[in-house]
């Protein structure tokens, strides 16, 4: 559910962050494929209907979460916010 998956994201986020929410270029191919896990296990969520209130709300706090994490990629997070956005959007 929400919390485990939150917990999750905060132990992804402290494997590659530097201490300060910043993580670099160099690690978010390594966020990525530990994110992936919980992106799958959220989709689920989704496709129940017990479900789509809580997972509407994890997925808007794990948006809130990459919202303020610092990055020097051009790229990350603002990929993982669209579909993470655009998983709200469809139910």
């Amino acid at each position: 559910g929400h919390d485990a998956l939150m917990k999750e994201l905060e132990r992804n986020i402290a494997i590659v962050e530097d201490g300060n929410d910043f993580i670099s270029y160099k690690h978010t191919l390594v966020f990525d494929t530990l994110f992936e896990s919980i992106y799958d296990k959220l989709e689920l969520m989704f496709g129940y209907s017990d479900y789509i209130d809580e997972a509407k709300r994890t997925a808007k706090d794990m948006i809130e979460r990459f919202e303020t994490l610092k990055t020097d990629d051009d790229y990350f997070p603002n990929y993982w916010i669209e579909r993470l956005s655009k998983l709200i959007e469809k139910k």
